[in-house]
C-alpha cells in the first residue's frame, strides 16, 4: 500500500505545479478526477476488493441502454 501512495503522490508532484503555473483550472480539475479516481481505483485493487470486470461494466451499460431504448419504444 505504501508503494501505491509514494507513486500517486510522485505522479501529482509532477502533473499540477506546471498546471498551476500556466493558470490551466479547466486542466487542474480535469487532472484531478482522473487522478481521484485512478487513487480509489488502485486503492480497491490493492486491498484485494472484488471488482467487476471491464466486460461486465459494459455488458451492464448497454443492458440498461436498451431496457431504456425498449420503454421508448413502447410509447411510439
Amino acid at each position: 500500500m505504501i508503494w501505491l501512495v509514494i507513486i500517486m503522490v510522485s505522479v501529482a508532484f509532477f502533473q499540477v505545479p506546471p498546471l498551476l503555473r500556466r493558470k490551466q483550472w479547466r486542466e487542474l480539475v480535469g487532472f484531478a478526477l482522473v487522478w481521484l479516481s485512478a487513487v480509489l481505483y488502485a486503492s480497491l485493487v490493492v486491498m484485494d476488493f472484488p471488482l467487476p470486470t471491464m466486460v461486465e461494466i459494459i455488458k451492464l451499460t448497454y443492458e440498461k441502454i436498451n431496457m431504456a431504448y425498449e420503454s421508448l419504444s413502447m410509447l411510439f
